[in-house]
């Protein structure tokens, strides 16, 4: 071989390895994408379950049994959250007991061992309930009304990273007299 036909398969060579580099960077962004439109999807997947499990409780405790009419017999925005007693989602009796609380949903993980060893996908879920003003509710009213909104946050607790994602539903008590 002479230096000519050398030089050429060297070039050949950089431009193989070059070639496959960028194949391999693309594999690896293209898994790195792929897992996280699977964590968006699932993180989405449960917070709509929650929001679901929300809307089919009463809108407030005063509501469970009874018609109301007055504003004024409403929960005070102070005692919006959990009663006791209610320490989980399936003890809630009423939209506003989601108020403040939070949760830690493990997809996939290994049954009987601590949340720090369980594997899986790990999604942390936070809830914060408040009355709004029925002319703008993206204001937060200081008095009762007949509408409350729930945010409601998600992220992947682990693995770690992503975005956060944000949901806000707006339930409304109607009577019609």
């Amino acid at each position: 071989m002479n230096l000519g036909q050398t030089i050429i398969t060297l070039g050949a060579f950089m431009l193989m390895s070059r070639v496959i580099l960028g194949v391999n960077t693309s594999f690896v962004v293209n898994g790195m994408s792929i897992d996280e439109a699977k964590a968006v999807i699932t993180s989405l997947s449960v917070a709509t379950s929650y929001i679901e499990l929300a809307q089919g409780l009463p809108f407030d405790e005063e509501t469970i049994d009874q018609f109301i009419f007055d504003t004024n017999v409403l929960t005070p925005k102070i005692l919006l959250g959990p009663d006791a007693g209610e320490t989980n989602s399936t003890a809630f009796d009423d939209f506003d007991d989601f108020a403040g609380w939070e949760t830690l949903v493990i997809i996939g993980g290994r049954e009987g061992v601590p949340d720090s060893l369980k594997g899986g996908d790990q999604f942390k879920l936070q809830f914060d309930v408040y009355y709004v003003n029925s002319a703008d509710i993206n204001t937060v009213s200081n008095s009762r009304t007949f509408l409350k909104r729930m945010d409601l946050k998600v992220w992947r607790a682990f693995p770690e990273g992503g975005d956060t994602l944000s949901i806000s539903y707006v339930l409304g008590y109607w009577n019609f007299i």
